[in-house]
């Protein structure tokens, strides 16, 4: 068969023979975002395979038997472009057809990925017909970034774009396809290469300044430069200095920057655009590398809201150490809130790192991100053998099971199988605060780790793992937009950097009635359209919701914060602390109260005023940092403090947080132990998904008590209730 595109023979090899299309689509289970297919929702449990590689291609059969005997229910399918593109306009379909055939006939549901961005598999025929400089993303210097294409260039967009259309227009139909993944981690490099200095980017970045701002005039005023046209723009093009605050160019800076994340998110919006004329009945997803968190942020131009906006399936590629196991969870926390519960979250790459997840740590892992709302996940990889280098990361290896293909067969069978309804059903947490995502941060200047990812997940261990409370984030258009029940407590984390119609709208929402607690430093420098205005020299305040500052120290905290009064579950002869990051004291005017005072000056460290129907709270340090380890009891009761504050009463999901507190269960996968430990006398019992209760396992008083359970479950998902005549709690284990 043949088809005409542009002027472009394009000529199609292979026969199809594929079973009818099954359309897939968002829903929604509550307020949970999930797949649909046929109308039903999907709980989707699959594995990385590229299948069209020569350490796979002559085992298909024998591939998917071992995908059926692990329980999984589907594959994410890598295809390269080299593959289906042997030459310009010809796509030799023939063997993918012949995969995706027998995937039909397996009942497997398939994931499509499409190159990513590390360039292993380019076409010769392409990179033979034009020159580097018009493909090649390079940095400040002029050095090729690991030979990876620059998303400006407009050769590549054609040529991609032609890729992706045709194979999504012959493949569609094959009832296997749920979802496609155009281009996968859309990043220049992994660690050290911060923007893509190509001309095609640099032309196409005084365009957008153009859009932006109209006239050369308020570009000069924005940046504080003297350009004569936008011709004549230049990008930041300096080396970023160790200190965000010695940048003497915040605004270009932060243009350049916010561009090569736009520049990222136009390409693949684009091509999702496209693809959706041939095929609009199945999801499109984004697999993004968590690069745009702690560390590598200021090296990596991604971020969390543009280079999402365009999918329907966000996928978090991660990879959590057993020091971090809370990381899957978390990530699927905060962008699924960040994007208001309209986007499928799926884990789109996961392991342990380095690889070889055992069944404890998936339990561990992936029970915080089901919880958190997550509804699939693929398993990083099938098989060790696959471009080298990555055996440790495989199941599989030269044709045998490795010791990791029975954990994740074991897991699979025993909390996933038949669980999958339950998983999909369980409701999200009630939110109990919000805390705002920081964008200006990011993009205003070079800030260290602190001031991203770190807070969002510092705040969710102080409140939900800590204390059972949980919490949703908010972008900053939201907040602006006033897209949120603004009856809940509001966090406003440490910013240096502040959106002017932030503080703008702070003032409006707590004089309606809103609580804040603002950590650290605000308004520090105020980010408009037209660039940021220093508001001190050194002492910062922001006179817009009455805060003023005495005193600004930034960097590590030498002093130690002194609580003056009890504060809700806070008492004042218990808590004498070091905060880690900034000391800020305030004054103190009438209608002020004083909670606690730094030990070295005396002054106000943590205080609470009225404005207008609405209060705020501010603590003087940086509160949420990545170190949020030290202190974190202190900050917790803090923090559940604010929230009691906020409701001027203890509701009653506060009640059964505290209450929640007092009793921490842990279980030993191992040997089924039980252990509880209380504050009281209470009555403990073992339930199953669907309410039966299964054992009464006795009473616990004061302190630490142990269960053995193994007489009284196999492994699964239960129920643990923890009760008296006054309260009753549930908790879900795994064993």
């Amino acid at each position: 068969m043949k088809h005409i595109l542009n002027t472009c023979v394009l000529v199609l090899l292979g026969i199809v023979t594929y079973a009818q299309q099954i359309p897939t689509t968002i829903g929604h289970i509550d307020n949970k975002p999930v797949m649909m297919r046929n109308g039903q929702p999907v709980f989707f449990t699959g594995i990385q395979y590229w299948g069209l590689d020569s350490w796979n291609i002559n085992n298909w059969d024998a591939d998917i038997e071992e995908f059926k005997a692990l329980g999984l229910n589907g594959i994410r399918l890598n295809i390269a472009w080299d593959h289906i593109e042997t030459a310009e306009g010809v796509f030799d379909f023939t063997p993918l057809d012949a995969l995706l055939n027998k995937l039909d006939e397996a009942g497997l549901m398939v994931y499509l990925q499409f190159s990513q961005s590390a360039h292993e598999w380019k076409p010769q025929w392409f990179e033979n017909k034009y020159a580097e400089a018009d493909l090649l993303a390079y940095d400040n210097h002029g050095e090729k970034q690991y030979n990876r294409y620059s998303f400006a260039s407009p050769y590549l967009k054609e040529h991609y774009t032609s890729y992706i259309v045709n194979t999504i227009d012959h493949i569609k139909n094959h009832s296997c396809i749920v979802a496609y993944s155009v281009y996968t981690e859309p990043h220049f490099a992994d660690k050290e290469q911060l923007m893509d200095y190509n001309k095609h980017n640099k032309a196409a970045f005084r365009t957008w300044l153009r859009e932006r701002y109209t006239t050369i005039d308020n570009l000069n005023t924005a940046w504080n430069s003297s350009y004569s046209s936008f011709d004549k723009v230049k990008p930041y093009g300096s080396d970023i200095p160790a200190n965000w605050e010695t940048i003497n160019k915040k605004k270009k800076f932060a243009d350049w920057r916010i561009w090569n994340c736009v520049v990222k998110a136009r390409f693949i919006g684009g091509l999702i655009e496209e693809a959706k004329k041939v095929d609009s009945n199945h999801l499109y997803g984004q697999n993004m590398m968590w690069k745009w968190s702690a560390e590598y942020f200021n090296f990596v131009s991604l971020d969390p809201e543009l280079n999402y906006e365009y999918a329907d399936l966000i996928g978090i590629n991660v990879y959590p150490t057993t020091s971090n196991t809370e990381k899957m969870g978390n990530s699927v926390n905060f962008i699924r809130e960040l994007h208001q519960n309209n986007k499928v979250v799926w884990l789109g790459e996961m392991n342990a790192k380095p690889g070889n997840a055992t069944k404890k740590n998936l339990k561990k892992f992936l029970g915080g991100a089901f919880d958190a709302g997550c509804t699939g996940f693929v398993y990083f990889t099938y098989n060790g053998n696959a471009e080298g280098g990555i055996d440790h990361y495989g199941l599989m290896l030269n044709g045998q099971r490795k010791d990791s293909w029975y954990e994740l067969q074991n897991y699979i069978s025993d909390i996933i199988k038949d669980n999958e309804v339950i998983i999909l059903n369980q409701s999200l947490p009630e939110v109990a605060c919000y805390m705002l995502w920081p964008f200006a941060n990011k993009f205003s200047t070079v800030l260290d780790g602190n001031y991203v990812l770190p807070q969002h997940t510092a705040l969710r261990t102080m409140l939900y793992h800590n204390k059972g409370l949980e919490i949703a984030t908010l972008s900053e258009q939201q907040f602006i937009d006033g897209n949120f029940d603004k009856s809940k407590p509001i966090v406003i984390p440490s910013m240096p950097i502040t959106n002017q119609l932030v503080g703008e709208k702070i003032k409006e929402y707590a004089t309606a009635g809103s609580a804040f607690l603002i950590c650290g430093r605000f308004g520090e420098f105020y980010w408009t359209d037209k660039g940021q205005c220093l508001l001190r020299d050194k002492n910062s305040s922001d006179a817009n919701i009455g805060i003023q500052f005495n005193a600004v120290t930034a960097g590590p905290c030498n002093d130690q914060v002194n609580v003056q009064k009890a504060f809700y579950d806070i008492t004042e002869s218990d808590w004498s602390i070091q905060p880690v990051k900034d000391i800020i004291s305030f004054e103190v005017p009438a209608s002020t109260e004083v909670i606690a005072r730094w030990n070295n000056s005396n002054e106000a460290a943590i205080i609470t005023y009225p404005l207008g129907g609405g209060k705020i709270m501010y603590y003087g340090t940086h509160l949420l940092t990545k170190d949020y380890k030290n202190n974190l009891e202190f900050n917790s009761r803090l923090m559940t403090s604010f929230i009691k504050w906020a409701n001027n009463s203890i509701p009653q999901s506060i009640d059964n947080a505290s209450k929640k507190k007092a009793i921490s269960i842990n279980i030993s996968i191992e040997d089924y132990l039980l252990t509880v430990e209380s504050e009281v006398i209470a009555n403990v019992q073992l339930y199953n998904l669907a309410g039966q209760l299964l054992k009464n396992l006795g009473i616990v008083k004061p302190g630490i008590t142990s269960f053995n359970i193994s007489s009284g479950a196999s492994s699964g998902i239960y129920i643990v209730k923890v009760q008296n005549e006054r309260f009753e709690s549930g908790y879900k284990i795994y064993l």
